[in-house]
């Protein structure tokens, strides 16, 4: 698979985080060194477990031949995921989520609830790779280095400009997903259609 297109997939799925992390930024009294790199490690552990938890369960069946068309089968799948995800995150950029402002101290409890929450679509990211055999060691540095630029990146920007530009990072990641879903789908799929 492509690797500008993995890339892509990472930066898609990290830009949810990104919106995210606006919204709690704004919330904070004060940045601290030490709650930003314990949320970093969080988000990137999370990522990762989550990630290539799907990634390996997904590439198992279509290893094992757990499809009765393989790699047919595994393509489709995995350009719904990608098209769903997208709208997900489009749905999230139009929607006007009510938003309780309020100054609050760091709590990492309140932060493992929101990531288990992404981590759900990380999982169906990780499944889609999985079915179209994406690089694991790309996918591995890529959400690595996302998920921290993104967990400061959205806390320090939610912190110093608050969470009005979230949107932009959902229509961005809508199209990025979108884009991926339509490669996998010109490249595996269409050669069988139209041949």
């Amino acid at each position: 698979m492509n690797a500008l297109i993995c890339i892509l997939i990472i930066i898609g799925i990290s830009l949810d985080v990104l919106g995210t992390m606006e919204v709690e930024g704004a919330m904070l009294g004060e940045i601290k060194r030490k709650d930003m790199a314990l949320t970093s490690i969080l988000v990137i552990g999370m990522q990762l477990l989550f990630f290539f938890g799907g990634y390996i369960a997904c590439n198992m069946m279509v290893r094992y031949d757990i499809f009765t068309h393989g790699a047919v089968t595994a393509s489709i799948i995995a350009v719904v995921i990608f098209v769903l995800l997208g709208v997900r995150l489009l749905v999230k950029g139009i929607k006007k989520v009510f938003v309780d402002e309020r100054r609050q101290e760091f709590s990492l409890a309140k932060y493992m609830r929101i990531i288990l929450t992404l981590c759900v679509y990380t999982l169906a990211a990780g499944c889609a790779c999985g079915f179209i055999n994406a690089s694991m060691l790309l996918m591995l540095v890529t959400i690595t280095v996302c998920s921290a630029l993104v967990t400061v990146g959205g806390i320090f920007i939610g912190y110093h400009y608050g969470f009005g530009s979230k949107s932009t990072g959902y229509y961005v990641g809508t199209a990025l997903l979108w884009i991926s879903g339509l490669y996998v789908f010109f490249t595996a799929l269409y050669p069988l259609i139209a041949g």
